[in-house]
């Protein structure tokens, strides 16, 4: 499984006020669900957060499939269950444990999806705990970094260049 280590101050960012994910639209079929109904994943709803910076509890995975006609906001920690989610961002208490391969094969994938690498152009490059926070090290020169997602969905992106999870400022990257 690759490594999945995003933080985000608050689930709730990553959700629109009607529950859509912005840019959701690469659907991959899973296979069938107990019940028969077909079960897809959205690759591009997938993101990985955890409540607040330093936190040592495992990370969130948020994503939206589709069971039947039905589309489902949900996340799962990766421990083999997984819970819908309300549009703003709050789990329900009912988590599921996959009865299906097809819904067994879903949290895999939500669980290893890939991360992106991206090239540090425009070094030195300061890689800090949080946005305008200290900084963790300084990338100086031009370099291959593996980000993980935005913070707050802003500017700033979630790197492990300095050997422990920061963010970079997005127009330092392309």
């Amino acid at each position: 499984m690759l490594k999945r280590a995003l933080l985000l101050a608050a689930a709730t960012t990553l959700i629109g006020a009607n529950g859509a994910i912005a840019g959701a639209d690469a659907w991959e079929y899973q296979g069938v669900a107990s019940t028969g109904e077909k079960v897809s994943l959205n690759l591009d709803s997938i993101e990985v957060v955890m409540r607040s910076l330093g936190m040592k509890r495992p990370p969130s995975y948020f994503f939206t499939y589709q069971i039947g006609a039905e589309r489902v906001l949900a996340m799962t920690n990766c421990t083999g269950t997984f819970s819908p989610v309300s549009a703003n961002g709050v789990t329900f208490d009912n988590w599921m444990r996959p009865t299906s391969k097809a819904t067994r094969q879903m949290l895999d994938r939500v669980c290893s999806y890939p991360v992106k690498t991206v090239r540090v152009f425009s070094p030195p490059s300061n890689v800090r705990t949080i946005p305008e926070g200290d900084v963790l090290c300084t990338l100086r020169s031009q370099t291959k970094i593996t980000t993980y997602g935005a913070y707050q969905q802003g500017d700033w992106l979630y790197t492990d260049a300095c050997g422990r999870l920061g963010v970079i400022h997005s127009s330092q990257i392309r």
